[in-house]
């Protein structure tokens, strides 16, 4: 069981990209709020970064663990996002919430 759970963690930044790397045609099937773009400043965790201008953004519809921190800060460090809208804004730690894209 250790075994398959330690498999299942080391796919948790692989995860993480496939929410963030999204070809043009697959955001046009799914139209979404835009929420304009934001710069990656810091990775905090495997689904919060930190936004050059501030603020927290929790990626919406994700759950990663901690050990995905890298993985995500491969992807995204230093990079621009567009962040759409998938629900509430902001969470109730006050974390702006949004899918966010980058690259395509």
């Amino acid at each position: 069981m250790t075994a398959r759970l330690t498999k299942f963690a080391s796919l948790a930044p692989t995860l993480a990209g496939l929410f963030l790397v999204v070809t043009s045609a697959a955001e046009e099937s799914c139209p979404l709020p835009d929420m304009g773009t934001a710069t990656v400043a810091a990775v905090r965790d495997g689904r919060t970064l930190t936004l050059a201008d501030g603020r927290e953004l929790r990626l919406a519809a994700i759950e990663a663990g901690d050990d995905s921190r890298i993985g995500l800060r491969r992807l995204v460090a230093g990079r621009v996002l567009r962040l759409k809208k998938l629900g509430a804004d902001h969470d109730r730690y006050g974390r702006l919430v949004a899918l966010a894209f980058a690259g395509g």
